[in-house]
């Protein structure tokens, strides 16, 4: 395998035609532009397919006309639609079960409320005080656990704004409700409908993230991962080729500080990549194993940003003086031959991440070329200290380095 194994599948990446669908969107000129523009016309399509049961007649869809005459299909699905589609099938379907969680919480609070109290708050009647008043501070205490209770936004949302309206209803007896009283279950009740509401709205906007073709938390972790690697194998290479050079250059530091600041912004995208494509496996099989290596990736991109800063430090603050010179010719063969190294051994990684798992001829290269790695990082170790050594033992100034560059 050639020195340039991640330099070269970046080039086949690139060299990759872009689909026809993706340039409609536009997506070869902007790809956060175009993934939204695509996601906004499905919703949009999506929006119009929710609105046909109210549209159909009803010799054309009996069960859609009875859905909406009962109230088991309303505008209100259309509202769980909107704020559950999101931008990956794994988010969606993580806003889905916030949406009907917050929905589960609020009909059973009323079905309780109207367990212990049947018919809500009614004037004249005995312990009507008392009822008004329990109503109130039940409400109050709900509204409060809600807000306080570490719960997701969507599950905040549908419980509060499907909850008040049933405490109002509950203490305004002019209000008719249609809740089942007692403890009883009433399946055409308003409870009920309430959770077909909620269900038909967010299993749409599930069927909406995977049509025509899903959109994949986990390929879009893939993607930023073997981005990530390869960009990151190109900014080492980078920093070295710099440090390593004659001139002290400031339109070339502020490259490296960008390039850097790039990799670390893209790097904030991987790790919700990763949470959010855990409701695409659920936690099982061959998609899990690769997210659990991807945790580990992200992590080492976390050590190697400190490393960057701190090279880029050491970039700025360098002179690049005769002493520099006289000491970047006798390691910068060495300095090459880790980067070099470090990118076969990234390269290998990121194949057996995209494969979900490692098998042994996988493990045996990945070991040859770690020991590879070690003994080139020995080679540097002991070439500089014995040039170290040497231009010290010369009269020269001890060339310092920080630990970051020389390791």
């Amino acid at each position: 395998m050639p020195k340039t194994a991640l330099v070269n599948k970046k080039k086949q990446d690139e060299d990759q035609d872009v689909g026809p669908i993706d340039k409609l969107f536009c997506k070869d000129v902007n790809l956060s532009f175009g993934e939204d523009l695509q996601l906004a016309v499905r919703a949009a399509v999506f929006i119009i397919v929710c609105a046909m049961p109210f549209l159909a007649p009803r010799e054309f869809c009996p069960i859609c006309y009875e859905a909406v005459r009962t109230k088991f299909y309303n505008s209100a699905s259309v509202v769980y639609f909107v704020f559950t589609l999101y931008k990956t099938t794994g988010d969606t379907i993580y806003f889905a079960c916030g949406g009907l969680t917050g929905t589960v919480i609020a009909v059973l609070n009323i079905w309780l409320m109207m367990g212990f109290f049947p018919g809500g708050y009614q004037p004249g009647t005995p312990n009507a005080d008392f009822t008004f008043w329990a109503g109130n501070v039940w409400g109050a205490t709900f509204v409060f656990c809600m807000m306080y209770l570490n719960w997701d936004g969507n599950t905040r949302v549908f419980s509060l704004t499907t909850y008040v309206w049933y405490w109002m209803a509950f203490l305004n007896y002019h209000t008719p409700t249609g809740f089942a009283h007692n403890f009883k279950v009433k399946l055409n009740g308003r409870a009920m409908s309430e959770m077909a509401v909620a269900t038909s709205g967010c299993v749409i906007a599930i069927i909406a993230s995977m049509f025509p073709y899903p959109l994949l938390a986990t390929k879009k972790m893939d993607n930023t991962g073997k981005y990530l690697i390869r960009k990151l194998h190109t900014v080492w290479s980078e920093f070295v080729e710099y440090y390593s050079g004659d001139d002290k250059n400031p339109y070339t530091q502020n490259i490296l500080g960008k390039e850097l600041a790039g990799l670390q912004s893209a790097a904030g995208t991987l790790s919700p990549f990763i949470a959010s494509s855990w409701y695409e496996c659920l936690g099982l099989g061959k998609w899990q194993e690769k997210r659990m290596m991807f945790k580990v990736v992200d992590r080492y991109l976390s050590e190697c940003f400190n490393r960057l800063s701190c090279v880029l430090s050491g970039c700025l603050a360098e002179d690049f003086d005769d002493t520099h010179d006289a000491l970047m010719k006798r390691v910068k063969s060495h300095m090459a031959d880790v980067i070099d190294n470090v990118g076969e051994l990234l390269s290998v990684c990121e194949d057996n991440i995209m494969n979900c798992g490692w098998n042994n001829s996988g493990r045996a290269k990945a070991k040859e070329l770690k020991e590879e790695l070690e003994a080139s990082v020995d080679a540097l170790t002991t070439e500089f200290l014995k040039a170290a050594k040497e231009m010290k033992s010369d009269g020269k100034s001890l060339y310092r380095v920080s630990d970051a560059v020389s390791g």
